[in-house]
């Protein structure tokens, strides 16, 4: 089952965009993991809904944040962005962001 948004994150997704960012993830092997969750209920955006503490995205991204590309490539989903991160080299991706307002 599906978590759906809460009052807060409603706001803080569509009444509040803010001036995207690009963010650098750095992945020290191929196979590394990045560290975020995305939000199984927004499958046709890529939206943080966790990221894991000491990961390597802490600090870089933040519950809320969407993802609207990678690399220069536009996220068309939840899905979409999963396989790009999972399939980049070394070195990581660059993701820009909109961040959630505080």
């Amino acid at each position: 089952m599906a978590s759906t948004p809460s009052p807060l994150a409603h706001t803080l997704l569509w009444e509040q965009p803010t001036d995207p960012v690009t963010v650098s993830i750095p992945k020290p092997m191929a196979d590394s993991r990045v560290g975020l969750a995305l939000w199984h209920a927004l499958p046709k955006r890529a939206v943080v809904y966790t990221v894991h503490p000491g990961s390597l995205s802490h600090g870089a991204v933040a519950a809320f944040d969407e993802v609207l590309s990678i690399n220069g490539v536009a996220v068309e989903s939840a899905l979409q962005a999963v396989a790009t991160i999972r399939e980049l080299a070394a070195q990581g991706p660059r993701i820009n962001t909109r961040a959630a307002e505080e």
